[in-house]
């Protein structure tokens, strides 16, 4: 599973009880945390440890509100753990792990890190307090903590296809088939106009699903002209576009014309039509 925090340090120090210690830490994913843990070198452990997560406070870097206790596990030499957690994390926002030991125990840490990125304060034994204590001081020495999380998998985006369209005389009809709606459904139209701009818009119409072909009618073309057209669909998913495509309108109005479709494909977060 993914983490942040920091995995190894080249010195140990042995902590004393009843002090708060938090690390300041970036996620960079969004995600759910699953665990924190702590790297304990300590050939007899003993007591207990208690972690918990703050926020970061918005004007300069120092752990503020809580935002979870995660409880109190047996100290053991190696990584010791808190699982089974559930707490929402934000990609970008920066957090502060924190732990406090019921007795003293030995650590790993890394000096020479970042400036105000470890807070301590006095804090007895037992729950975390909210916010962290005022009385805060720092250094530049990091205990070796982290926070196991799971990825929020991102939605899986809706396809749709533009298919060809038939001119007659100075109206088209436009057609569409959708391709996945992922399971939810939702609503079709088509935009279109003298350029690849679009500008129009046929009305939304709801209840398509995976399968469905759609079409609508566009009229008052001028002949002679030239006009671009494509599928659109939306969801609680998201938005799904057809490629591009385009059409004549012939000069006389009576001709009618089939216009070749091309095939769909997606391209990040929002589908597009190449």
């Amino acid at each position: 599973m993914p983490s942040f925090g920091l995995n190894e340090g080249n010195l140990t120090w042995a902590v004393d009880p009843d002090i708060a210690e938090a690390m300041r830490f970036q996620c960079l994913e969004e995600g759910t945390l699953t665990a924190l843990e702590a790297l304990f070198v300590d050939l007899t452990p003993v007591g207990n440890v208690r972690f918990g997560i703050y926020s970061d406070a918005p004007a300069i870097p120092s752990p503020d509100s809580l935002l979870l206790d995660a409880g109190i596990t047996p100290v053991t030499n190696g990584w010791v753990s808190i699982t089974g957690l559930t707490l929402a994390l934000t990609a970008g926002r920066w957090y502060w792990l924190c732990y406090l030991l019921q007795n003293q125990n030995t650590l790993q840490y890394e000096p020479g890190q970042p400036v105000n990125e470890h807070a301590w304060a006095n804090l007895a034994w037992g729950a975390l307090s909210d916010p962290f204590p005022a009385a805060v001081s720092y250094n530049t020495n990091k205990y070796v903590m982290r926070a196991i999380y799971t990825l929020i998998p991102a939605p899986v985006m809706p396809k749709v296809a533009t298919l060809p369209a038939v001119v007659s005389g100075t109206r088209a009809t436009l057609n569409g088939y959708l391709t996945d709606d992922n399971g939810k459904g939702g609503e079709c139209r088509f935009q279109y106009g003298p350029s690849a701009q679009y500008g129009s818009n046929t009305p939304w119409v709801s209840g398509y699903t995976s399968g469905d072909t759609f079409y609508d009618t566009i009229t008052g073309l001028a002949g002679g002209e030239g006009y671009h057209f494509r599928a659109h669909f939306r969801n609680a998913n998201g938005q799904a576009y057809g490629v591009d495509q385009s059409l004549s309108v012939p000069s006389s109005g009576t001709r009618g014309e089939t216009v070749n479709a091309e095939t769909l494909f997606s391209s990040g977060g929002l589908l597009n039509g190449y």
